[in-house]
């Protein structure tokens, strides 16, 4: 994503044409004291369908080859409701990289937050040959990375963009400043779904919880780029299956 193709044809909103904006907020059309809700329902619903275009044009054609035109014209809009809505393709992107990591964390809380309910594990036995109804902590984890592993979202079109954006970003200082605090607040909210998901498969972090977040994250990461390289040999999720149970009783203790 180079400088001239961010900035290529770039206009302001009022440059653009306001009436065509407005047309697409709706504010021509709704009276004063209706105004505020509509148009924050038809902005929200503008931003979603640009970000929906975004992400198949950045991945067919690639950041550096994308434009704002084919964006707008993938989505059915002018180049007002870009700019009004974002001054780049830079801002866009990090806008988008913000939408998939809250869906990513929207489905982790759903499937982690309520762990184990749904567990259905064999119960223990004693060394003296005693019964224990709780589950076996061994197969508690499993079905605990089992469910982390069904609630990740996985688009190649996403892994494509992501992978692309982040070399973008080590090379450009402004992005990369952009993207770590995305990165951090992701790792953030995860470390705490971490730590209350390890609580309910009934063990404890005895590695830093932030530290046990990003060998997570760094292995997930590698892993995707594994299976999308080569389907065949690592298809999706074998590599977490594999690896995850051992890197989380590593990191780990079982309560007692």
């Amino acid at each position: 994503m180079t400088e001239g193709t961010m900035t290529e044809g770039a206009v302001t909103a009022d440059d653009a044409g306001s009436s065509g904006a407005r047309e697409i907020d709706g504010v021509d059309d709704v009276d004063a004291g209706e105004r505020p809700q509509r148009v924050t329902r038809r902005r929200a619903e503008t931003r979603r369908r640009l970000l929906d275009a975004a992400l198949d044009v950045f991945a067919e054609r690639g950041l550096r080859g994308a434009t704002v035109e084919e964006v707008c014209e993938r989505a059915g809009y002018t180049r007002g409701a870009f700019y009004s809505n974002f001054r780049t393709l830079d801002e866009l992107m990090l806008a988008l990289w913000e939408a998939k990591v809250e869906e990513a964390l929207e489905s982790l809380r759903a499937a982690l937050l309520g762990f184990p309910a749904d567990v259905d594990a064999t119960p223990t036995q004693s060394a003296a040959g005693d019964t224990d109804e709780s589950p076996d902590p061994d197969e508690v984890l499993d079905a605990a990375v089992e469910a982390f592993l069904a609630s990740v979202p996985v688009d190649r079109r996403w892994w494509l963009v992501s992978t692309e954006f982040l070399v973008h970003a080590a090379r450009n200082e402004e992005a990369g400043r952009a993207l770590q605090a995305h990165r951090d607040r992701f790792t953030a909210q995860f470390v705490d779904l971490l730590t209350k998901a390890m609580q309910g498969a009934g063990r404890e972090l005895v590695t830093p919880p932030d530290l046990a977040a990003r060998v997570l994250i760094a292995f997930h990461d590698g892993a995707l780029m594994q299976s999308f390289l080569d389907a065949e040999e690592a298809p999706l999720g074998r590599l977490e299956r594999q690896a995850f149970p051992a890197l989380l009783r590593s990191m780990s203790v079982v309560r007692r």
